[in-house]
């Protein structure tokens, strides 16, 4: 392949650079990793958005006026500017939109491109969220795939325009790649996708992140056994969480993400350490116990139906014990979690993940070598044709 068709457009409603990071950054970081250019496209500015307001939508407009940035590690990041996008929002919800909204960006986005010198058609154009989707119809590309992290259809609320849009998507990609096999066998069943269209994918972990490393100067004043979460602290549970500081007093708990107001005043042995960039993460991860993930009990047959969360394969890559709420993805995965579908579970997985943790930790790492993100680049160019 001539280095000059190494072109790629990633899509996905978040920013290049964010507080957490997301599945399509990784694979992005992926192509980037092995000479492509790449292009992130994030949410447009439209007329329906409070961009008079600081925050994102701001930020957005500013990227749009300067016709977008090349960040420090090459990646040119852009939001169009339309006037609606498609949302779950009664009047923007219709199925028209969600596959047209982008086909109306002011300046097109092939014109965005070429002022970039980028081709207008690049090899790859990579869809990471159904609200971006109709970049399929704004961008011609050599090569397009969807990225299913989630059965959004299953999401309480889901509006019925969503499934016209995502059978679009499916029916129009060349390719599927799906983080769980739930996801993988629901979009077959849905819309008939053929097997070979829709591939499980998964997630994975930079194994050559968790050599050996320092303790982080932070985590020197607190107490052991220390428990960490990571990710999206607003998606925790803090009564779970409460419940098993109660259980267990002698357990330190370390968060590292945005949000969390609502695990503040659970306990003094909690400690909140705001976010951190992902690469950063991997020490935090080496001198801790235990590793929790703790979504809200049930939400496992609609909100969490098709959830395989990233931070189960950093957690394990650094050999921790994972006590988790259960999801239908660990069946599939193998993955050797504590798992629990109530509470007294969970406070038996804690037991037994602090009481054993030498062998946890081997079985942790043993699964996570399966599971290293570059030989999914390789797959994911098979299924592609690249």
């Amino acid at each position: 392949m001539s280095t000059a068709t190494l072109d790629a457009v990633f899509c996905r409603e978040t920013f290049w650079r964010d507080q957490i990071r997301v599945s399509t950054n990784v694979v992005a970081e992926l192509f980037l990793e092995r000479g492509w250019r790449c292009t992130w496209l994030t949410s447009p500015v439209t007329l329906t958005r409070r961009w008079w307001r600081p925050g994102p939508h701001r930020r957005r407009l500013a990227m749009w006026r300067a016709g977008g940035h090349t960040t420090s590690d090459r990646v040119f990041e852009y939001a169009p500017a339309v006037p609606v996008t498609w949302s779950w929002r009664p009047v923007l919800r219709s199925a028209w939109l969600g596959r047209n909204a982008l086909r109306l960006a002011c300046p097109s986005l092939p014109r965005v491109l070429a002022r970039q010198r980028l081709p207008e058609r690049p090899r790859v154009l990579w869809i990471g969220s159904l609200p971006m989707a109709s970049a399929l119809a704004a961008i011609p590309a050599e090569r397009t795939a969807y990225h299913a992290h989630d059965l959004f259809m299953d999401y309480p609320g889901a509006p019925p325009q969503l499934r016209a849009v995502e059978r679009w998507v499916v029916e129009r990609v060349d390719a599927v790649f799906a983080t769980s096999a739930e996801i993988r066998d629901a979009l077959v069943a849905r819309y008939g996708a053929p097997h070979d269209k829709v591939h499980l994918l998964g997630h994975g972990v930079h194994l050559d992140r968790y050599g050996p490393a320092p303790e982080p100067p932070e985590l020197i004043g607190i107490a052991r056994p220390r428990a960490v979460i990571v990710g999206t602290l607003d998606e925790v549970d803090a009564s779970l969480l409460a419940r098993l500081m109660r259980h267990r007093p002698d357990l330190s708990v370390v968060c590292i993400g945005p949000g969390g107001a609502a695990l503040r005043r659970l306990s003094p042995r909690l400690h909140l350490l705001g976010p951190r960039a992902n690469e950063d993460v991997p020490p935090y991860l080496l001198h801790a116990d235990v590793g929790l993930i703790l979504y809200a009990l049930g939400r496992d047959r609609d909100r969490r139906a098709g959830c395989n969360p990233m931070k189960l394969y950093e957690y394990a890559a650094a050999g921790l014990p994972v006590v988790t709420t259960w999801l239908p993805a660990y069946a599939g995965t193998g993955a050797p979690v504590l798992s629990g579908r109530t509470a007294e579970e969970l406070d038996r997985g804690l037991d037994e993940a602090l009481a054993a943790p030498a062998a946890h930790r081997r079985r942790m790492r043993a699964f996570a070598a399966g599971h290293g993100w570059d030989a999914k680049y390789d797959f994911i160019c098979e299924r592609l044709g690249l």
